[in-house]
């Protein structure tokens, strides 16, 4: 029997939270699944502007996730809208940890949200969105609970040129910029080890989304350093975004070049080789 279970929750630092369903076969609606299983099964995806869509049903349908299935990646149909917000938790990881503490609590009181939330994955956003931040997570919210896993991400608007960011890279990244995409990936790999909690990484991109300083070749260096990389730590991940490649209105991929801040970028051969270097679905 194949039912459809809303199986994940992400809590992030913004008083926002990210839901990720997916369809899988079970006996029972609250038949579990552990947190080990569903890291493999989150595998490696996109991230969506769906709710910056005013109407989003308009821009986004089963085909686009069919489409989507058919070059073995996953849609993470959500997220954040980007707004800046005054009371971030990020700065203040007392407050991160006594509002993340609520909310799970929250979620799993059967008497607030029903019986099926006990066994729910729920996902504990890093405060500092790195996985630098993950150890600022009080431990007492993890300990002893099967049901939980790690956000954290870095390189959300891709790779910088500039030197003292730790996401700087240049030509082919030999140097600091392999060694920051490698120092990244470990410190998410060494919260695992310490702690026991899976982690995912929520949200990447090969091409310098706001200054527009990565060329193409650099973009595909960068990409393969990178999938390679975080493929060797097992940690799932979601490319950021869709729209990049993949035109919305038409129900179609890109294939002519696209002009992002001013740099020129065939987002088709960078999918190419992000595709070529990622792990198969089972």
């Amino acid at each position: 029997m194949e039912e459809k279970i809303l199986s994940t929750v992400i809590l992030l630092p913004l008083f926002f939270l990210l839901l990720v369903e997916f369809e899988t076969e079970a006996k029972a609606i609250d038949l579990p699944i552990s947190p080990k299983k569903y890291q493999d099964m989150i595998h490696t995806g996109f991230n969506t502007n769906w709710f910056k869509r005013k109407n989003p049903m308009r821009h986004y349908s089963e085909q686009i996730i069919k489409d989507v299935r058919d070059k073995e990646l996953g849609i993470d149909e959500c997220k954040k809208d980007g707004k800046p917000c005054k009371h971030s938790l990020r700065k203040r990881p007392d407050k991160y940890n006594r509002w993340t503490r609520a909310v799970v609590n929250a979620i799993r009181n059967k008497t607030l949200t029903g019986s099926n939330n006990a066994k729910r994955i729920l996902f504990l956003s890093s405060p500092e969105k790195t996985a630098v931040g993950l150890p600022k997570i009080d431990p007492e919210i993890y300990r002893n609970a099967s049901y939980l896993m790690a956000e954290w991400h870095i390189y959300a608007s891709g790779p910088v040129k500039k030197p003292t960011s730790l996401k700087y890279w240049t030509g082919n990244g030999d140097g600091v910029g392999k060694e920051n995409v490698r120092i990244a990936i470990k410190n998410g790999t060494n919260f695992t080890e310490n702690t026991g909690l899976l982690t995912y990484f929520a949200e990447w991109m090969p091409q310098d989304n706001n200054g527009g300083k990565i060329n193409e070749s650099e973009a595909i260096y960068f990409t393969r350093f990178f999938v390679k990389e975080i493929r060797k730590a097992k940690i799932p991940w979601s490319l950021n975004s869709l729209e990049k490649y993949y035109i919305m209105g038409k129900g179609k991929w890109r294939r002519r070049p696209l002009t992002i801040e001013g740099q020129q970028l065939n987002m088709s051969k960078i999918l190419d080789n992000i595709i070529e270097l990622m792990p198969k679905r089972p």
